[in-house]
């Protein structure tokens, strides 16, 4: 248990599925390891969390804390997961060309805004 958030599942190593107690939403939570990066990247990493992007296509970041020098992020949870999961459950072959051209499209528009904003997706 994180304070307010009440991990239900772990999603893999790094990622879980948490309770977020005062609202009843669920939240995705991904613990970034301080033992994985240097000093560059942990800076990196701060300046992600207090950006203040505001696009529907960019997830926004509900939270951050930092546990046992683990920083911990806090999502909104989607339930649908990542284009990966979808092709490994629902779309063996891949998605169809209609799917595949949306899903382009709407990461485009969110390249489109970072990069009005000065930032370089990496």
């Amino acid at each position: 248990m994180f304070g307010d958030y009440e991990i239900r599942s772990s999603v893999s190593k790094s990622v879980f599925i948490a309770l977020h107690k005062p609202s009843n939403n669920f939240v995705a939570i991904k613990k970034v390891s301080a033992d994985n990066f240097g000093d560059e990247e942990f800076k990196l990493i701060c300046e992600e969390i207090t950006l203040d992007l505001e696009h529907k296509h960019i997830i926004k970041i509900l939270a951050s804390f930092v546990k046992d020098l683990d920083v911990h992020v806090v999502y909104p949870f989607y339930c649908f997961g990542s284009c990966k999961e979808a092709m490994k459950n629902y779309f063996f072959a891949g998605f169809p060309e209609i799917i595949a051209s949306l899903i382009v499209r709407d990461v485009l528009q969110a390249v489109e805004y970072l990069h009005s904003c000065g930032i370089i997706h990496r």
